[in-house]
């Protein structure tokens, strides 16, 4: 679904569609905001999408995201 249509979409369109995407969860890497230079300290987030809606926060475990993923689905779940 792209943009535009979730846009015109009912809810219970789009619940259809959430509950019947599959899922990723994709992770991104950055520097914390206090790192000083030199410092070795990365951060690993993730979060987890239903094509191009995002259906979680970023998370600092794959689980994390996943479970919060799973609250919002069974919050869409409602709408049918």
């Amino acid at each position: 679904m792209k943009k535009n249509e979730w846009l015109k979409a009912s809810d219970k369109e789009k619940a259809e569609y959430l509950l019947s995407a599959e899922l990723k969860v994709k992770k991104q890497v950055g520097i914390l905001a206090d790192a000083k230079v030199g410092d070795n300290s990365g951060v690993l987030m993730f979060c987890v999408f239903a094509g191009v809606i995002q259906l979680s926060n970023w998370q600092e475990s794959q689980q994390a995201a996943m479970g919060e993923a799973i609250m919002s689905l069974d919050n869409w779940k409602k709408e049918l």
